[in-house]
């Protein structure tokens, strides 16, 4: 660990000793709330800006596309983040810290 002569920086082990003690802790509850909030709004927002073009007989134009378009990808966003985030171990946090201080002790010793 200690063989490229660098040491890791006070700061970085306490946050990997904070991280270590704290490993079991999910702000999951949290984020799924938060989550759902902004899904709701969101849709909300969509569907009556839809439904006044139609009630107003306006015509559709290209700003009612894009926010279309964005929420399209808000939802996109929202599948990636539940397969990859929800559902990962919190100590897979730690191994990425873990392994990109490795590195950047790889790259300075060079």
């Amino acid at each position: 660990m200690a063989s490229s002569g660098m040491q890791l920086t006070p700061a970085q082990q306490a946050s990997i000793q904070y991280q270590m003690q704290n490993i079991n802790e999910s702000r999951k509850p949290e984020s799924v709330g938060v989550t759902i909030l902004f899904l709701t709004l969101s849709t909300a927002a969509l569907v009556m800006r839809f439904w006044a073009r139609k009630v107003a007989r306006a015509p559709y134009k290209w700003d009612d596309w894009t926010a279309l378009a964005g929420w399209v990808r808000f939802l996109q966003s929202l599948g990636l983040m539940s397969t990859n985030c929800m559902s990962c171990r919190p100590v897979i946090c730690v191994e990425i810290i873990w392994l990109s201080v490795n590195r950047y002790r790889r790259s300075c010793s060079v």
